[in-house]
């Protein structure tokens, strides 16, 4: 039996889990693969690897490598046992263009850059009036006789 939750959908360059939980009425699963189509890409044979969960469960694991394009990708988890029997189950996950990013709003930063600009100027005019008003006066000339 194979039980697996497709992921839900990924961006584009994401990497795509898949876990699936195999189990035989023997207990005795002899391999997992999976075969899959990426999106415009030929279909793909490969071996998914037993794994241990923290709880102690096993799963069989493979990673899709993330897609360049948005699209479907399909899937097919195959399991057989020591037997020789097989079982098979179907699934797809979707794969979203990754969204870009928001465009700056420049507007805020030229504000504040404005704002920075004029407290500078009006500190340096300050600062210049106030060092002409402590300079002594200079005493007038005496007219010479």
């Amino acid at each position: 039996m194979i039980a697996h939750t497709p992921p839900g959908p990924v961006y584009t360059g994401d990497p795509i889990a898949i876990d699936a939980n195999v189990t035989d009425y023997t207990g005795q699963v002899a391999s997992v693969w999976l075969v899959y189509t990426p999106v415009g890409g030929p279909e793909r044979n490969v071996t998914m690897t037993p794994r241990i969960l923290p709880t102690g469960a096993r799963v069989w694991s493979y990673t899709i490598p993330g897609q360049s394009s948005s699209g479907t990708v399909a899937y097919r988890i195959y399991a057989v046992d020591a037997q020789g029997n097989v079982a098979s189950a179907d699934f797809t996950v979707a794969v979203r263009a990754r969204p870009s990013a928001p465009p700056l709003d420049i507007v805020p930063f030229v504000a504040v850059a404005v704002i920075a600009a004029i407290a500078v100027l009006a500190a340096v005019l300050y600062l210049r009036r106030r060092r002409r008003g402590s300079e002594p006066p200079t005493p007038p000339t005496k007219p010479m006789s």
